[in-house]
């Protein structure tokens, strides 16, 4: 069968099945699109079609290129076929009236800026394997309250859910390899954040401006960068089922927790890492930690549970609050040290 275009009543045949680049681009007469046998759309395809307003793919797509619907600014519903793969940078890129869009089945790539300010889609769900999110993908999609991946992930790249103001609900149903810089900076509203299992890197500021009342990242997370938590305000989170050996610097700089609970699995807690943070409970399961210099500097905690300390500094506690100390029930050490240290600076 002939691949077919259809614009507003009229038909046109495609050759080998693709779209190609800049073929429909600047057409004000297209408003709506029945598209079938096509397997791809080229680079700004339908760039700028001023008065596009629905578009329809049967079947057999599998890409959709480069900034092919940018400027389409009319354009309010998409209805893809489950073969789609692929759709790259910009693709959607700020289009405001968007409202009804389907995420394929099939889809695991989703390039840089695609949707960036699609400001009225109202969820996604990703259900293929080894899904990649480019750079700020979903930035500034202000109606999107729940994002779910039911498979496995590779890439969440940095800034992607930046300013999600209604997002409510993150789920990583399998593993996740990497969590970019900013990814979900300025999402004031996340209820849940879960990562259930898996290998995951931790990049710097995930939740800069971010208010979140759960957290859960479960699994082996292979690196926490510097500043991974910092200019947070967190719920509950809890990293006791993770497993993970050391609290970067500077991890939860200036950040708000309610409840924190960090594995046994911990040996190090670097320069830092509680710089002015404000906690609730901070909970290690156990094991043994050696804290670096400057750990809690200016920090406020509420209730702090250690386990073995191995090593400390003079300056781990500098002009930290605690209102109470304890330890885990495995404790052996013995913690003379630790008590002058606090009384020496006047901890409480």
């Amino acid at each position: 069968m002939s691949a077919t275009v259809t614009k507003t009543g009229s038909s046109y045949s495609i050759r080998d099945g693709y779209v190609s680049n800049y073929q429909f681009r600047y057409d004000s007469t297209v408003q709506d699109l029945s598209i079938t046998n096509v397997t791809t759309f080229g680079y700004q395809s339908f760039y700028s079609c001023s008065n596009l307003r629905t578009v329809i793919v049967l079947d057999t797509l599998t890409s959709i290129g480069s900034y092919c619907f940018q400027n389409c600014n009319q354009l309010g519903s998409v209805q893809l076929p489950n073969t789609v793969q692929t759709i790259s940078d910009s693709a959607f890129y700020g289009l405001s009236s968007l409202s009804s869009f389907n995420f394929p089945t099939s889809l695991s790539t989703v390039g840089s800026q695609t949707f960036y300010g699609c400001s009225k889609i109202p969820s996604a769900t990703f259900s293929a394997a080894n899904v990649k999110i480019g750079e700020s993908a979903f930035s500034g999609c202000s109606y999107l309250n729940k994002v779910t991946f039911s498979s496995s992930v590779t890439t969440i790249g940095s800034y992607a859910f930046n300013n999600c103001q209604n997002l409510t609900e993150v789920i990583f149903s399998s593993s996740v390899v990497t969590v970019g810089s900013y990814a979900f900076q300025s999402c004031k509203k996340v209820q849940n954040f879960s990562i259930a299992n898996g290998s995951s890197t931790i990049n710097s500021y995930i939740f800069k401006s971010a208010n979140v009342s759960h957290v859960y990242i479960g699994g082996t997370i292979s690196s926490m960068n510097d500043y991974a938590f910092a200019y947070s305000i967190l719920g509950d989170v809890n990293l006791n089922e993770s497993s993970f050996q050391a609290i970067s610097s500077y991890c939860f700089y200036q950040s708000k927790i309610n409840s924190l609970y960090l594995p046994r699995t911990i040996s190090y807690v670097y320069y830092e890492a509680f710089y002015y943070a404000v906690v609730g409970d901070l909970i290690f399961a156990g094991g043994s930690i050696s804290l670096r210099d400057y750990v809690f500097y200016y920090a406020k905690i509420n209730y702090i549970e250690f386990p073995n300390i191995n090593n400390l500094y003079s300056s781990s506690f500098y002009y930290a609050q605690f209102i109470t100390v304890t330890f885990t029930k495995d404790a052996t050490s013995t913690y003379d040290n630790l008590f002058t240290i606090m009384a020496q600076f006047q901890i409480s």
